[in-house]
């Protein structure tokens, strides 16, 4: 499924760099436990609260929610998953990564990559939920830059107001199981203007998010035993740039809303299930 979304700008990377990766190994013949939360929240301009030059001399704190009106753009991921091995063989490789630069490209912030085989004794079994989501939004007008040269003579340097939700996941009771799980998004870009407040961010990248779920046989002839499921949900609204009315709330100047919303399953004897989602969300042109 390939669907237009053009209003998304993602906020700017920050003058400090984290890189995180984390590489877990698991061969045992018993039971494991594995639980993993990932919050992550950023802005263009100051999370929980609004700084407003007031009489071109004065800074005042605001509180937020609304966002800055003078062009705020948020970006909010999270990721969990919760994995109980119960009695049986257990080979389990998970690599998670975080990286709060502005990475070039169909690369992700925020990844993890598990494969799992799992071959219960008895009645053992494999739970395991992965949950993972990202909410961007961003105020009525922003103005936004493009790095290329190609929109410089734009007349309408500014983007809608915007709200994007995607949120996917999946499900596994298996007594048996050869699974490939993998998933990310691409949250941060470059900065656009930093010399103005709030500093302007750029459009020159796409907000992404791709899942990928793959349920194989243990080996030929022999197939995973249970149960399998996946979900997406995606929800965006957009209003008009430039904006009819700057200063309302922007759910007053929709010009469109996109929801979906799927979920899928089976259940027994699997020879193969698999799952791929590939979201992409970016301004295009500037307004150009």
């Amino acid at each position: 499924m390939q669907i237009p979304v053009v209003a998304v700008v993602l906020p700017p990377e920050k003058d400090e760099i984290q890189n995180l990766e984390i590489v877990t190994s698991v061969d045992v013949i018993g039971s494991m436990s594995y639980e993993e939360d990932i919050s992550w929240a950023s802005s263009n301009e100051i999370l929980g609260q609004n700084l407003v030059l007031v009489d071109n001399q004065t800074w005042e704190s605001r509180p937020e929610p609304p966002l800055n009106s003078d062009g705020e753009v948020q970006s909010h991921v999270t990721y969990s998953e919760d994995t109980q091995a119960n009695m049986g063989a257990i080979s389990y490789r998970k690599t998670s990564e975080v990286d709060t630069e502005a990475l070039a490209g169909a690369q992700y912030n925020v990844w993890n990559e598990r494969l799992i085989t799992f071959s219960g004794i008895d009645a053992g079994t494999l739970l395991s939920s992965e949950d993972m989501a990202m909410y961007n939004v961003g105020t009525c007008i922003i103005p936004t830059l493009s790095i290329c040269p190609f929109c410089a003579c734009c007349d309408c340097p500014v983007n809608p107001a915007f709200c994007s939700r995607v949120e996917t996941g999946s499900d596994l009771d298996m007594s048996k199981v050869t699974a490939y799980l993998a998933g990310g998004f691409r949250n941060v870009n470059e900065m656009g203007d930093s010399t103005v407040w709030p500093p302007v961010p750029s459009i020159d990248g796409a907000a992404l998010a791709k899942y990928t779920v793959q349920v194989t046989e243990m080996g030929q002839g022999e197939p995973s035993l249970g149960s399998v499921s996946t979900y997406l949900k995606v929800h965006e609204s957009d209003s008009a740039s430039p904006c009819p009315n700057p200063g309302v709330d922007p759910s007053r100047d929709m010009m469109q809303n996109l929801e979906i919303s799927e979920l899928r399953s089976i259940k027994g004897a699997i020879n193969l299930f698999e799952y791929q989602m590939n979201f992409e969300s970016k301004m295009m042109g500037n307004g150009c």
